[in-house]
């Protein structure tokens, strides 16, 4: 399951952070809460029959709180075609 929810915690503008649960992104434990800033469409993995991308962005806390830099990779299926536009 994938949600996403508006962050504005340092007063500037509001971002999307989504959440995706422990079996949509390798590697990890628990969800993972990640503002995406840049989606790699380009390369597609193969992992067990499905695809996944290669995504960067922001790990932030359920609350809100920036935790830090983060790269994953993503089932393909848990982002939407709209994300190509604006984070290829």
């Amino acid at each position: 399951m994938v949600t996403g929810s508006r962050l504005n915690g340092d007063g500037g503008p509001e971002r999307q952070a989504w959440t995706f649960e422990e079996t949509d992104y390798l590697f990890g434990s628990g969800p993972l809460h990640l503002i995406i800033d840049n989606i790699d469409w380009s390369r597609p993995r193969v992992y067990n029959g499905q695809n996944w991308y290669d995504v960067r962005g922001t790990e932030v806390s359920a609350d809100g709180r920036v935790i830090g830099p983060r790269q994953s990779t993503v089932r393909a299926s848990r982002l939407r075609t709209s994300e190509r536009q604006s984070h290829s």
